[in-house]
């Protein structure tokens, strides 16, 4: 942390600053997703690093989530955009149309719900695929009328 008054303690913050920022253009050019998905972008990109094992000086490995909440994380540790296969709840949007649709439904994760204080009770944000159809996904495409809250989904498997 800097310290209030004297400027030189700003280049550590302003350096880690500039990390999160970098990491999240590459997370958003590695899913191939507009910028306007920065949102979903900058908190999944702090959380990865939270989770991300690292050696202590001791030789311990050991995470910054760890150190916070005495476990290591139990979710899946999973990158922005990867495709996913998730429950959709049928009260979401549009009534099921027969009992033999598939109950998984496939799409892009966007990022871990967590709960306040940082922890994290087993909910993903996840889009479906069908979402992106025909839509601008262009660099400078922005969030339009077809911009839509993400389903939040406790069951998901890797896509």
């Amino acid at each position: 942390p800097s310290t209030p008054g004297l400027h030189e303690t700003n280049a550590v913050v302003e350096r880690c600053n500039q990390e999160v920022e970098s990491d999240i253009r590459v997370a958003l050019h590695d899913a191939g997703l507009p910028v306007c998905f920065w949102t979903f972008a900058a908190p999944l990109v702090c959380h990865l690093w939270n989770v991300e094992l690292f050696e202590e000086p001791t030789g311990e490995v050991t995470s910054r989530w760890f150190a916070r909440h005495g476990e290591d994380f139990p979710g899946m540790v999973l990158p922005l955009g990867c495709g996913v296969y998730f429950y959709h709840a049928p009260t979401r949007d549009e009534a099921r149309v027969s009992k033999a649709v598939p109950r998984l439904r496939f799409g892009i994760f966007l990022c871990y719900r967590l709960a306040f204080g940082g922890s994290w009770n087993g909910e993903y944000l996840v889009s479906p695929i069908e979402v992106f159809a025909n839509k601008d996904l262009s660099q400078k495409a922005r969030s339009g009328p077809w911009w839509h809250i993400p389903h939040v989904t406790r069951t998901l498997r890797d896509g």
